[in-house]
């Protein structure tokens, strides 16, 4: 009776309320009558069509773990908004159904006035990136991301790297932060799906349907420019719009969909009903009449599937979730491998490492990558007066020793693509994340398919002579494979980069590498000073770029340029007031203060944003920072900085977000990492987008030494508050590390336990990361001995083994008397490591000893190429200086051997000693 009562007193307040016309009513569907439901009026957090999206359970806990659904952040966005149901239109059946044809007919003419996606097979030897976008409503499809997350998307990750392709999640599971406008939740979610487009040409996609339709933005939820730039439909879900531009508009192979049976709602409690069943008519109708359509144009691609509703209990209070899916997590599975197996088949891994392939691909990023480059005129023709007059003499190379921020790639992309179209033979040595190995191969191939020489010597006789002028361009000196290739295969390090005839080089070397380390870049490794130039030719004017100030139309078009891309634009007087700044005469600045304005979110205040911008661009990077710190919500934004300024070069997507992550353990126990969500880690890349530069491959680092040497004075004020300075330890590691090192060491072994467990690829650039952080984390041997036993030390040039050993070897001189040379037994001497024998391997660090040979029994002599082990006298055994052929022992076993059952230990140049013999025993951990 109670209960009856309530109920009629809330219908009587209900009919006062229509009548008075202060609020809307929810209308829900059964069979064909319309049912005024008050209920939905409970919460504040409803969205456009009524349908309350939070479980407004009387026992929610507020401090519930995030991995619960009933706590997903309801802001606007796939079925939520903030606002108020009183401002949305109320439609019986008949006006909803008119609007759905209205929607189609829309849809249908788009369609038809676009391509059909065409099937891609990239056969390239090169990495990839594949961003895989997920769409679905949020709350009530929680249980099956957490099935993607935790068990298809590790499987796939792995799937992926086997065919050399680096997986990248789109999963905005987490949404957009409640304060976000809607053109912001808008631009987040189908700008994503664009970045996944323009990367893969057919976006990988795939999307979770249940029996919601999401949010409808509607009125002011969209701007024009937000109808201009995605041809927005009028009255269609943010949900049914990225299926719309992910998969229907061109009927992309690579996109799926996976519909849950509404019979898995069987025993959903009645409480819970509004969070996973829409009410409204036009949200039914339209979710009805979008499943039909998905079963008519893509049939083949559309998974059915079931799962069973539980309501669990913990600590007295009701979550819901869903178990027990039939066949959702292999179809899901099989349907991306199989789609990424016919964009990116496994053969693609072992293919053939093609030069003409090589040059295409270099050619079109220096065309698309030129047509960005504002002014730079002046620049680019000293340039070219360089590369268009033959050298009578050897002439030092061009050299653009400037800050990346400046612009530098664009100017030599510019200029390589002038000297193209005036007939030069081009050659733009990109880095790209092949490893070294291969790349180096590629490089030897391009020369001899080229200039058919394999010789370095060869290929300089042969290009000095050449009718027109042969140009080489190395933007990035600092990790360019072409110098490595160089000191890689000419040990004397003699070869040097100077020009003569009409063979030119022309060299970026970036001033904005950074770092703690004493190591040194391919380009300074090498002789580059020819002893028949002087130093002081290499210093001359017409060898070096000379950096000219914009224009003011310069200025004004690169601002431009940089809001134009996100549709914002400045006035007249504004752009005046932006070039009036005395920081605006460098690149650097203008381009900094235009992203700055980028993000600023106040229209009326621009004006005074701009006044406020300091002239110095120290000054402008400590704005930017105050400001992503302030904006920071996620609380990963100073950690991001961090990890960025532990490693001399730039850090992938990937790996960053995967840093930034939680661990967890599978079902076999391994340890797992869920890599950080994509809106959280795209809410940072997009804050920080003044301060750092983005590489191709997803790929990013810091701006300058500038920003770098911001970063770490922050971090030691931080620290300085938390830590007593005073305590001896403290004191001691600081004498031992800089200070820099210091408060980043976390970090720094952080970064080392990552890549050594959980990144598996051979490779240079993993192998310098790993040797990097065992310099910085010197006071700790282990990392060192880690890196030269477990690591294929061959990818490390002989600066970075030196600093190793230093720390790890004894090094002691054993003085005139030698003890008798090391030897390994047979069983050691053949074991396989890195696909070498230890016989034909450095006993110290493990790289192959080429013309050693070593034989059962016999002594070898050593010359310049290999050395042989020998250790001090508190190293070495008993018998080792009593000069006998009984009592040695086994060199890494300790066994007891025979001289003439055993092999010498052989040392590379890298480790043997030069002078007098030093011992080469690595201490222990």
């Amino acid at each position: 009776q109670e209960q009856e009562q309530e109920q009629e007193k809330q219908q009587e307040e209900g009919e006062q309320e229509q009548q008075g016309g202060e609020e809307d009513s929810k209308f829900a569907i059964g069979s064909d009558v319309i049912i005024d439901n008050h209920k939905a009026f409970d919460g504040e957090d409803n969205n456009c069509n009524g349908v309350k999206n939070d479980i407004e359970d009387a026992d929610k806990d507020e401090n519930q773990p995030p991995r619960r659904p009933v706590l997903v952040a309801d802001a606007p966005g796939h079925g939520r908004s903030n606002k108020p149901q009183m401002d949305q239109e109320k439609l019986n059946k008949e006006e909803a159904v008119t609007r759905i044809e209205e929607a189609w007919a829309e849809i249908n003419e788009q369609i038809a006035h676009t391509d059909p996606a065409q099937e891609v097979c990239d056969k390239t030897p090169f990495w990839q990136t594949l961003r895989l976008f997920v769409s679905s409503t949020f709350a009530d499809m929680y249980s099956e991301r957490e099935v993607l997350v935790r068990r298809v998307f590790p499987k796939l990750k792995q799937f992926c790297a086997e065919r050399q392709v680096e997986l990248i999640v789109c999963d905005l599971r987490w949404g957009v932060p409640k304060e976000s406008t809607s053109e912001t939740v808008i631009r987040t979610c189908l700008g994503e799906l664009d970045s996944c487009r323009e990367l893969n040409t057919n976006p990988f996609f795939i999307n979770l349907l249940g029996d919601r339709y999401g949010w409808i933005p509607c009125g002011d939820d969209l701007t024009a420019g937000v109808r201009d730039e995605y041809d927005w439909v009028g009255n269609v879900s943010i949900t049914h719009m990225e299926i719309l531009r992910g998969a229907l508009i061109d009927n992309n192979p690579n996109a799926a969909f996976f519909i849950r049976d509404s019979t898995s709602l069987v025993r959903l409690p009645e409480q819970f009903t509004e969070k996973f069943i829409d009410q409204d008519a036009l949200s039914q109708l339209s979710l009805r009449e979008l499943k039909k359509q998905l079963r008519s144009r893509c049939d083949q691609r559309v998974f059915d599937y079931k799962c069973e509703f539980e309501c669990v209990k913990e600590d007295g209070k009701s979550i819901p979730t869903f178990s027990n899916f039939t066949n959702f997590e292999s179809e899901v599975l099989s349907f991306l491998q199989e789609r990424i197996e016919q964009q990116y088949p496994i053969a693609r891994a072992n293919a053939k490492l093609d030069p003409q392939l090589y040059l295409k691909l270099t050619n079109d990023f220096v065309t698309k990558k030129a047509e960005d480059v504002i002014g730079r005129d002046d620049e680019v023709a000293q340039i070219l007066d360089y590369c268009r007059t033959p050298k009578e003499t050897k002439t030092p190379f061009f050299r653009l020793h400037m800050p990346e921020a400046e612009g530098m790639e664009g100017i030599m992309c510019l200029a390589a693509a002038k000297a193209q179209a005036q007939g030069m033979r081009v050659f733009f040595v990109k880095s790209s994340n092949m490893s070294d190995l291969k790349e180096n191969t590629l490089l030897k191939n391009l020369l001899k398919s080229e200039f058919d020489v394999e010789d370095y010597q060869k290929f300089r006789s042969v290009a000095e002579e050449s009718d027109v002028p042969v140009v080489f361009f190395i933007p990035d000196a600092n990790s360019s494979a072409f110098a490595a290739l160089l000191v890689q295969n000419h040990s004397d390090k003699s070869i040097s980069l100077n020009s003569k005839g009409n063979l030119h080089f022309v060299i970026g070397i970036n001033l904005s590498s950074y770092g703690d380390s004493p190591l040194r870049s391919p380009v300074e490794r090498l002789d580059v000073h020819d002893s028949d130039v002087s130093k002081e030719e290499y210093l001359r004017p017409e060898f070096n770029i000379n950096i000219t100030p914009l224009t003011d139309e310069e200025k004004r078009a690169v601002v431009s340029h940089t809001l134009a891309k996100y549709n914002k634009a400045l006035d007249k007087d504004q752009l005046d007031l932006f070039v009036s700044n005395a920081g605006a005469a460098s690149y650097e600045w203008v381009a900094c203060a235009a992203e700055e304005l980028r993000v600023h979110g106040v229209f009326e205040t621009v004006t005074q944003k701009i006044s406020s911008l300091p002239p110095d661009i120290h000054d402008l990077y400590r704005v930017v920072l105050k400001r992503a710190r302030e904006d920071d919500v996620s609380g990963n934004l100073w950690k991001t900085l961090i990890y960025l300024t532990t490693i001399p070069s730039s850090m992938t997507e990937v790996h960053l977000r995967d840093l930034l992550g939680e661990k967890s353990t599978d079902e076999s126990g391994e340890e797992v990492i869920i890599p950080l969500c994509s809106h959280d880690w795209l809410a940072i890349r997009d804050s920080i987008t003044p301060l750092i530069q983005l590489r191709d491959f997803s790929s990013v680092h810091l701006k300058s030494r500038e920003v770098f040497q911001m970063i770490i004075d922050g971090i030691i004020e931080e620290v300085k508050k938390t830590t007593d300075m005073e305590d001896m330890k403290v004191k001691r590691l600081i004498e031992i590390l800089h200070v820099n090192v210091f408060v980043k060491m976390d970090f720094h072994k952080d970064i080392f336990n990552y890549f050594f467990k959980h990144v598996n690829a051979f490779d240079a650039r993993r192998a310098h990361i790993l040797a990097w952080q065992a310099l910085a984390l010197c006071h700790d041997r282990s990392f060192a001995h880690t890196v030269i036993r477990r690591i294929p030390t061959h990818f490390l040039p002989f600066s970075y083994k030196q600093e190793l050993m230093k720390i790890c070897r004894c090094s002691a001189n054993i003085g005139l008397q030698l003890p008798t040379a090391e030897r390994q037994c047979i069983s050691c001497a053949n074991k396989i490591s890195h696909g070498l024998a230890n016989q034909n391997r450095c006993g110290t660090c493990g790289d192959r000893v080429p013309f050693a040979n070593p034989q059962l029994g016999k002594d070898l002599t050593p010359n310049h190429s290999f050395g042989l082990a020998f250790r001090c006298r508190q190293h070495a055994g008993p018998f080792q200086y009593m000069k006998t052929t009984t009592g040695l022992k086994c060199y890494f076993c300790n066994m007891n051997i025979m001289k003439q059952s055993s092999f010498n230990v052989v040392l590379c140049t890298s480790c043997k000693s030069f002078g007098m013999e030093k011992c080469s025993q690595l201490f222990d951990h």
